[in-house]
């Protein structure tokens, strides 16, 4: 028998009770929270960045800033760099069920997150007794 204990705070968070298909419950929970996780590690790089790199622009004196400018650019394209690469690792996330990129082929992504996966049409953040 299936037992499952939701437990809500903030967004949804499960705590599975451990029974036959508990383990491929947690297996399925473990991968949302990834895909999640990676999405939260995409815009605090996005956000974050902009923030170490132009924040300082904004505060510095205008006449100083001319003095910075490589190593202002040298921020902007590392910064840039580490965003196209986490949204690489972001947009790269694995269906639970079918084992494919759930947002697109392998060179064909969608950078944005769907709603279903587009191989084998499982919904976003759903568990396997759900579908």
């Amino acid at each position: 028998m299936r037992r499952r204990v939701r437990h809500v705070v903030g967004d949804q968070r499960w705590r599975i009770a451990m029974t036959d298909s508990g383990v491929e419950q947690q297996r399925y929970a473990r991968a949302w929270r990834a895909m999640r996780n990676r999405g939260y590690l995409f815009l605090l790089v996005l956000l974050g960045g902009a923030a170490v790199v132009l924040g300082p622009v904004m505060v510095v004196d205008p006449a100083l800033i001319g003095h910075h400018i490589p190593l202002l650019l040298t921020g902007m394209t590392v910064w840039l760099l580490l965003a196209t690469a986490t949204g690489f690792y972001a947009a790269r996330f694995k269906c639970p069920r079918c084992g494919d990129y759930f947002n697109g082929s392998s060179h064909r992504l969608r950078w944005f997150a769907t709603e279903r996966c587009s191989h084998c049409g499982l919904p976003a953040k759903s568990f396997p007794a759900e579908t």
